[in-house]
Order: C-alpha cells, then sequence, then structure tokens
C-alpha cells in the first residue's frame, strides 16, 4: 500500500474485517459480499471471527454471567468455522481463539462490524489499520445500551447501512458518521426465472426468525387472513434450522425450506407470487431486496431502510409495522389486481437494478483511500 508507483500510491489495500460469527444472517450477508468485491479489486482482505465469547454485555464476576458465557461458547463457535457453506467466500477467512490483538494481521484498514469487536478494534494499536466501524443496526437489542451506544463513540471513522440510521445514531448516540452506503442485491443470484407456478393457488412467500422484533407471528396473522378469503393461498417459508419453529397454528400448511443457499433461494422467489415482509424493527432489510430482483411483488412494513429503496404504490406496498389488517389488505389488493401487480413487479424490477454491491464497494473503496 506504502509502494510509489509512477508517482502514484499504490491502490492496492490489505483490509480486515473483525466480525461477530459467520451464521447466516443479512449483516454477515453483507460484510462477505463487500470482502469479495474488494478482494476482485485486488485487495487483500481478511474476514475474522473468534472462538470464544465477547466480555463486554456484562462483568466477568458475575457467575451467572461466566456460566452464560460458557454455554454460549459451543453455539459461537458453530457459527465461526470455515468454510462458509451458505456462502461463497472468496476473502481469506480465520478463526482465531480470541480477538486479543496478537492473533490479528497487520493490515492498512481494519473495520469493527459489531458493538462488542468496536471495543477491540479501538485499542489494536496502529499496525492492525486505519480503523472503521461498519455499523448495520443501532444494537441496543442485543447488548447494555450505554455500552452500545459508546461504542458509537469511541473514535473509529462511522459508516451507516442506511440514512434512517445515521439519523438516529446522530440522535440518540450523538454519534458522528461519516457516510452512507445502502446495500445491495446479488443480481448475479437474484434474478427473475421462469418456474412452474401452480396456477389454482396464491403462494406467499416469508422468511422465518424467532425473534419477536422479525415479525413472523404478525405474517403469519396476515396469512390467516388471506386464507379465509382464499382458501387454496399457500404460505412458503425459509429461514434457519430450529429446535422448536414456531408457526402459530398453521404447523401442517406451511411449506418450509431449511436455510437454503445460493440457486436455492432464487428458485423459492421465483416459485411464489408475492413476497410479505412483517419485520417490526430492521437494521436494513435485505430479503425485500432480493425478492424484488427475482421480480415478485413486495408487501412489506416501512421499516428498516425499505422506504429508502422502494416507493410506497410504486415499487412495494407498505404499511406500519405490527398492522397485520393493512398488511392482509394490501396483499389482496395484488391478488384480485394482476395489472397492478404486473405494474409494481416491473417497475420494482427497474429500481432495485440500481443498487450494486460493485458501486456500494466502489464508494467504501474512496473513503478507505481518503484516509490512508
Amino acid at each position: 500500500m506504502k509502494d510509489l508507483k509512477n508517482g502514484v500510491l499504490n491502490k492496492n489495500m490489505r483490509i480486515t474485517f473483525i466480525t461477530s460469527g459467520f451464521g447466516l444472517s443479512g449483516g454477515t450477508k453483507a460484510i462477505f459480499e463487500l470482502a469479495n468485491n474488494l478482494t476482485k479489486r485486488g485487495h487483500e482482505v481478511f474476514v475474522i471471527c473468534s472462538l470464544t465469547p465477547f466480555i463486554f454485555a456484562n462483568k466477568w464476576f458475575n457467575p451467572f454471567n461466566i456460566l452464560t458465557k460458557l454455554l454460549r461458547l459451543s453455539k459461537e463457535s458453530k457459527g465461526c468455522r470455515t468454510p462458509v457453506e451458505w456462502f461463497g467466500v472468496r476473502a481469506k477467512l480465520l478463526c482465531v481463539p480470541s480477538l486479543d490483538e496478537k492473533y490479528i494481521p497487520d493490515a492498512d484498514i481494519i473495520l469493527a462490524t459489531w458493538w462488542e469487536t468496536a471495543y477491540f478494534v479501538k485499542n489494536y494499536s496502529g499496525s492492525k489499520g486505519k480503523k472503521f466501524y461498519f455499523i448495520q443496526d443501532y444494537e441496543i437489542w442485543m447488548g447494555n445500551r450505554e455500552k452500545v451506544e459508546n461504542s458509537y463513540k469511541l473514535g473509529l471513522i462511522n459508516i451507516v447501512n442506511s440514512n434512517w440510521l445515521k439519523n438516529i445514531l446522530q440522535k440518540e448516540a450523538k454519534a458522528e458518521i461519516e457516510a452512507v452506503i445502502l446495500h445491495a442485491p446479488d443480481h448475479q443470484q437474484f434474478f427473475p426465472e421462469k418456474t412452474e407456478r401452480e396456477k389454482t393457488r396464491i403462494r406467499i412467500l416469508m422468511s422465518y426468525r424467532d425473534e419477536q422484533w422479525k415479525g413472523t407471528k404478525e405474517g403469519i396473522e396476515t396469512f390467516k387472513i388471506i386464507k379465509r378469503k382464499y382458501p387454496n393461498a399457500k404460505l412458503v417459508m425459509f429461514g434457519k434450522k430450529a429446535d422448536n419453529l414456531n408457526f402459530y397454528g398453521l404447523e401442517n400448511e406451511v411449506e418450509y425450506h431449511f436455510s437454503p443457499v445460493k440457486g436455492d433461494l432464487r428458485r423459492i422467489y421465483n416459485s411464489c407470487d408475492i413476497f410479505l415482509f412483517s419485520s417490526l424493527e430492521e437494521g436494513f432489510g435485505m430479503p425485500p431486496m432480493e425478492a424484488m430482483a427475482c421480480g415478485i411483488p413486495v408487501v412489506a412494513t416501512n421499516v428498516g431502510a425499505l422506504p429508502e429503496y422502494a416507493t410506497d404504490g410504486e415499487t412495494v406496498l407498505l404499511s406500519l409495522p405490527g398492522d397485520v389488517e393493512a398488511m392482509a389488505k394490501n396483499i389482496i389488493e395484488l391478488i384480485e389486481n394482476k395489472s397492478k401487480r404486473d405494474l409494481i413487479m416491473a417497475k420494482a424490477l427497474k429500481r432495485i437494478r440500481n443498487f450494486t454491491w460493485e458501486g456500494a464497494t466502489g464508494e467504501l473503496e474512496k473513503i478507505f483511500k481518503k484516509y490512508i
């Protein structure tokens, strides 16, 4: 990076992402997309996670916390292993014993990607790189609020994935934000594809998460309203494997796909008629982007960055979080008005093609170069 060639600073950089794990999630997917595209641009990129739990959520001397951390260890280590089966990572993945500095390679750039990792990055020496913080959510839902908000004010260069997040961090945490870089779908993976759809029933697709704020219960209650009016409607869901999947009374009626990856997920999107995104809160909200890229009309709540990449009534039908009746009304409108469904689908597909990981990576690269 520091070699001069023809009077110009060499563009290739060593870049390190410090993560909380490699498990399947939208946030991890975004990190991998950026890491892959930075690698394609000629940079040497490491994505690192720790095999041992973090320590900042509570005090170590609390016996209950020690037990909790030990119980979490096996789960967290499962989320930090290579290779990653659900994503084709081109960057270098490292599972290190801990996030102690001795395990972290020297670099030009280093990024925290979770509030607890920000404290580690803050304390690393300058040899680990210029310090950034890639923030994808207001993470008070998973940690002590004071410590979470302080992580945004450690002196790292803060980059966020949406304007709503920028606004809330500035208001609630008094944080300084360097830049907003919106996520994107992978257009090589998500695109319209001809499939044999059932002509006698409407297939409604949802993603499944067991966290209350993901709105799975509200989404299923919405589908129940649809089912009463259209008995042949079919609910299709995809998500991670879990010991106790809760379908809120529809256990025998859901077509469920466990952790679909790559082309499988695209085929699921394309096999359905409407995508329902019923989340109550979101850091960003990537599944609607993927559905739009596959040419599937979206009914969603106006959470996260959705209003920033989709327009209500034009490329998506939005409602307030938790408003089951409004979501059902929007779905019924699309079922009964095929011309509107087709128009929204066409406009959404055109709109979402403006968002690419190549473009997002280019913006991120410019920011890095600004500080080196």
